[in-house]
């Protein structure tokens, strides 16, 4: 049991980076108020990120591992503003997308979390401005209920047969 100097509550799931575990955490459950919270696995201690000045940390807010950046000892921000071009529209439709993550070569991985016909998973690259959409096959079975798509899952698909 590892004991933290200041009671919190983690309020969504964290990402690894370098070792280090971070997460959002609400701090002060009468105000509600959230912090990121580090913790280092490999020497078992806990760290809090101080906020960048006029930064909100809201419910829906979620951590992204870009380029393996963060450097919590310094405690400094950087500000970067992403604008999908004009043609997102064209490509996405009206489809109401959730960000799933980043990929190994950096782009953000968006995808519906309802069943749609046919259904389409989405990468965008902001360096290289280029959207790539991905349609998942054989989805019609899943017609109610919701999606959950995993970033860098491998199954292995062997068949394997009794002898």
């Amino acid at each position: 049991m590892i004991e933290c100097s200041i009671p919190h509550q983690p309020t969504y799931d964290g990402i690894c980076i370098d070792g280090c575990l971070y997460y959002q955490a609400i701090v002060d459950r009468g105000s509600r108020v959230s912090a990121i919270i580090c913790f280092d696995v490999r020497s078992e201690k806990f760290s809090f990120i101080k906020k960048a000045l006029g930064a909100a940390l809201w419910r829906e807010s979620t951590l992204v591992d870009y380029k393996g950046r963060l450097d919590a000892e310094k405690h400094e921000w950087s500000r970067h503003v992403y604008v999908f071009p004009s043609s997102w529209g064209n490509v996405a439709g009206e489809a109401q997308l959730y960000y799933i993550g980043m990929s190994g070569n950096n782009e953000v991985l968006l995808s519906p979390r309802y069943p749609s016909s046919p259904f389409y998973v989405f990468y965008y690259s902001f360096e290289r401005r280029t959207i790539r959409r991905v349609e998942i096959q054989n989805m019609d079975a899943l017609k109610y209920g919701r999606i959950h798509t995993f970033l860098d899952h491998v199954e292995d698909v062997k068949l394997y047969t009794n002898v």
